[in-house]
């Protein structure tokens, strides 16, 4: 359900779902889940404008990455973000924000488990005429890990500190394609245990095109980082290469693809935890999508997916097939 209401200078947007989940083989594994997302575009004045939101999403921990599948385990992630732009003349914008976000668990999880983090951001934006614009941003973070493992306890930490300077940027090329850059460096230290530290560059780079009117075509190149503890990795790194081209085939169909390549490199042993081989996967994934809209309230859409995933530690290769049904009403 969502409602989505306009009163003057403020804009309000509520959603929400209850999904039902029922496995047929596995029983035990079925959950009810509640998600929301509540947004509050405000603006004081044209000049001064921002949003206040806050979301919840809850799912079933990913069996690729958590190899126990005897036990149900829901991780509900919530965030709550104020940000605000205000204009400083001419081309220029100041940007603020703070933010808290949490995940936890069910059931403790070693590799990523329930952490809350508080943070700021401070940033300026420049405009074109053009329509081009150009942002730096600059985060900091304090977070706490909760509900940590206790078994191994010593080599994991209780809190840590994280930052973030970003450059981003919006080219539009032609009238046909536009151009979306973001670069950033991430560092997370972990006070008292050094060893758990990660930093390096992050960020993403996305070409859109539309070369007709029926055709278009969105190309990702991008990179993460992220904590994954155990006693033989601290952190992630994600190389995600994504190109999704769409037709519109009539006016009320269109056939939509995607294809992406992961390549995920794990490291950050503890001291003499190290393996031979630091664990990597690779990961493809190709998706069909086929929707249909025969009336503006009515939408239904097909979709069949394929993942192959190859890892050179054992335990970790894995595929997957998948077909979901969808529709939607809307009045």
């Amino acid at each position: 359900m969502s409602l989505d209401k306009s009163y003057s200078l403020q804009h309000f947007l509520l959603t929400g779902s209850f999904v039902d989940y029922q496995y047929q083989t596995y029983s035990y594994l079925s959950f009810n889940a509640v998600n929301y997302a509540a947004t509050w575009d405000w603006s004081a004045t044209p000049w001064l404008h921002g949003k206040l939101s806050t979301t919840q999403q809850q799912d079933l921990n990913n069996f690729s990455d958590y190899r126990d599948s005897r036990e149900r385990n829901i991780r509900t992630t919530k965030t709550t973000l104020f940000d605000a732009e205000g204009n400083l003349g001419a081309a220029w914008r100041l940007l603020g924000a703070v933010e808290q976000a949490s995940r936890s668990n069910d059931l403790p999880v070693e590799e990523e488990g329930d952490d809350r983090v508080n943070s700021y951001t401070l940033g300026l934006r420049y405009i074109y005429r053009s329509g081009s614009t150009f942002t730096y941003r600059m985060r900091n973070g304090k977070g706490d890990y909760l509900n940590r493992v206790q078994t191994i306890q010593s080599v994991l930490p209780s809190h840590y500190d994280e930052q973030m300077h970003e450059l981003s940027a919006l080219l539009p090329l032609s009238g046909k394609s536009n151009l979306q850059v973001r670069l950033a460096h991430i560092e997370r230290t972990h006070p008292l245990l050094y060893v758990r530290n990660f930093s390096g560059p992050v960020g993403d780079i996305t070409f859109n095109w539309t070369p007709t009117g029926k055709l278009s075509v969105a190309t990702v190149l991008g990179r993460t980082l992220a904590p994954y503890q155990t006693d033989t990795t601290s952190y992630v790194n994600r190389d995600n290469l994504s190109i999704s081209p769409a037709w519109r085939l009539t006016a009320h169909t269109s056939l939509r693809a995607t294809y992406t390549r992961t390549n995920e490199q794990y490291g950050g042993a503890l001291p003499g935890r190290a393996l031979a081989t630091d664990r990597q996967d690779k990961l493809d994934a190709i998706q069909l999508g086929l929707d249909w809209r025969p009336r503006p309230t009515i939408a239904l859409s097909l979709s069949v997916q394929n993942i192959n995933n190859k890892s050179n530690t054992a335990g970790y290769d894995y595929k997957t097939q998948g077909a979901t049904v969808s529709g939607q009403l809307t009045f």
